[in-house]
């Protein structure tokens, strides 16, 4: 079992802070997404196999703000911006015509 090494905020106080009444349910992001249309894991996994997701729509623009948001905010501190290459599978490409045209 995992040793707690540090604790910040009540987490039973939290429903109450929040307004939530007791019948409310919380919902993980992935559910929350989906249920708003924006999450289609079944796409990105044709595309680029499994661990990924396809975001649509809302979602899709809500976690590019939070992205640059949080970028914006760790650059004024000094962080360097790197962006790395994207990963697909070789299927991927081939269904683009990326490859074998730009195999070498």
């Amino acid at each position: 079992q995992n040793q707690r090494v540090s604790q910040w905020g009540d987490v039973d106080a939290l429903p109450a802070r929040l307004g939530w009444t007791p019948a409310f349910q919380p919902l993980w992001h992935d559910d929350v997404a989906a249920n708003l249309g924006g999450w289609n894991s079944e796409s990105a996994v044709a595309m680029s196999g499994a661990r990924f997701v396809s975001l649509t729509g809302p979602v899709a623009r809500l976690e590019r703000a939070i992205s640059s948001y949080f970028l914006d905010l760790a650059s004024s501190k000094g962080y360097v911006e790197v962006s790395p290459p994207l990963v697909v599978s070789r299927t991927a490409l081939e269904g683009t015509s990326q490859l074998p045209k730009f195999e070498n």
